[in-house]
């Protein structure tokens, strides 16, 4: 009975063994071997593989080598945009060893330094760390582009939030406690009006002394409206300017307190 021939892990894995099992048996036998050179070539031909070109599959296997700097060369498969590199930039180059990235600490530079490493992050994680294979490097930056969409998504709304708070002071208060009284604004969103929960706007103070631009929304059961609020302070204390109610959707405007030429 034949001898059973040994699965392949690849081209160089066990290949001699096949070799010599061969030539000791029908198998071998079979295809008329008679020398370990004529065993060998007449294997590949066998596996399919032509002997002109053995020895550039053999070395496919170690082109793509991460981790060598400069020497490596990048595989095809993971050119690209790296988002993660572009939103965590710093934070990113410390996981995948490339510390150029420290470069976004250098004011001016570092509005450029996000792009460039969005647009080289893949080549450099590449060059600069030791990766299994290129699915193994395809994952762990999946990795990066979720973690930076999870730290995106909590912080820039606690960021809003936060700037809106900041403009919730005495002018907002003021301007909308008026509106809640304004018999006009009530004709128009009615009763109870309630705001939105964000606010637009600046507010710049200078000792005793500053000024507000507002915006935000209101919302009644008839209607909704964008208010704007236009307020200075003198000597501590704010002082509305104008209030503007708009109901677009209706083509309505409301001069609540309506600016003074």
């Amino acid at each position: 009975m034949a001898q059973k021939l040994p699965k392949f892990g690849s081209y160089s894995h066990n290949i001699t063994t096949v070799i010599e099992l061969s030539r000791t048996s029908a198998f071998g036998r079979n295809l008329n071997f008679v020398s370990k050179s004529s065993t060998e070539s007449r294997l590949k031909i066998y596996l399919g593989i032509s002997p002109f070109n053995f020895g550039e599959k053999m070395e496919s296997h170690k082109e793509y080598v991460s981790g060598l700097g400069k020497e490596s060369k990048i595989p095809p498969e993971i050119k690209g945009w790296n988002w993660g590199a572009f939103f965590l930039n710093w934070i990113w180059g410390i996981g995948n060893n490339t510390y150029i990235a420290f470069l976004m600490f250098i004011p001016f530079v570092n509005f450029i330094m996000i792009f460039i490493l969005g647009a080289k992050g893949n080549e450099w994680a590449w060059q600069n760390k030791k990766w299994k294979d290129v699915n193994h490097f395809k994952s762990v930056q999946r990795k990066w582009l979720l973690a930076s969409l999870g730290i995106i998504g909590v912080f820039f709304p606690l960021l809003f939030l936060s700037v809106s708070s900041a403009l919730k002071g005495e002018a907002y208060d003021q301007s909308l406690s008026i509106i809640r009284e304004n018999q006009q604004v009530i004709e128009m969103v009615g009763k109870p009006i309630e705001p939105g929960y964000f606010i637009l706007g600046s507010i710049s103070t200078q000792g005793p002394n500053g000024q507000a631009s507002l915006e935000y929304n209101i919302s009644g059961p008839k209607a909704s409206a964008v208010v704007y609020v236009y307020a200075n302070k003198h000597a501590g204390t704010w002082n509305l300017e104008q209030v503007v109610v708009n109901d677009e959707e209706n083509h309505k405007k409301i001069n609540v307190i309506p600016r003074e030429n």
